[in-house]
């Protein structure tokens, strides 16, 4: 019994690390089961099946994306992204969380120096402060700050 347990284990701690590491396109059930193929047969049928079951849903979920499109696999590359955010956002608390999803993409790039010298001679933060203003809108401060300023002036 605890061997059959060991064995289901592992057949989704399998599952879960290759989707976690290669995330979701339309060919990742065929390379799972490739990479099944390469590891020990599977001593019980109901390992067997649930390894079956999972390759299906995986299948169903991943016939959803587009050509050439690979999805995270896991969230946790998104929460550690909005987890650097609030810290800038803790950093920068005056200017607000809007304007900072303008930094995420630079927080997940790799960067070198070439790279920011280029971004910032080639956009003006005119440019980023009319494109701010024209798709993000106002903070949520400052429409607060409106909103109340209004309300005490009266």
């Amino acid at each position: 019994m605890i061997e059959e347990w060991a064995e289901m284990h592992s057949v989704v701690k399998i599952v879960e690390q290759f989707i976690s590491y290669h995330g979701l396109s339309q060919d990742i059930a065929l390379k799972l089961a490739l990479h099944f193929k390469q590891q020990a047969r599977l001593k019980y049928a109901a390992n067997r099946q649930l390894r079956h079951e999972l390759l299906r849903f995986i299948r169903s979920q991943a016939v959803q994306c587009r050509l050439n499109e690979c999805l995270p696999g896991s969230s946790e590359v998104i929460e550690s992204v909005f987890g650097k955010q609030k810290y800038l956002e803790g950093e920068q608390s005056k200017s607000g969380f809007t304007g900072l999803l303008l930094a995420l993409p630079a927080m997940v790039a790799e960067l070198n120096a070439d790279i920011v010298k280029q971004a910032l001679e080639s956009t003006p933060v005119k440019t980023v402060l009319e494109w701010k203003k024209k798709y993000l809108g106002d903070t949520v401060q400052a429409r607060r700050r409106h909103a109340f300023s209004n309300h005490y002036q009266e």
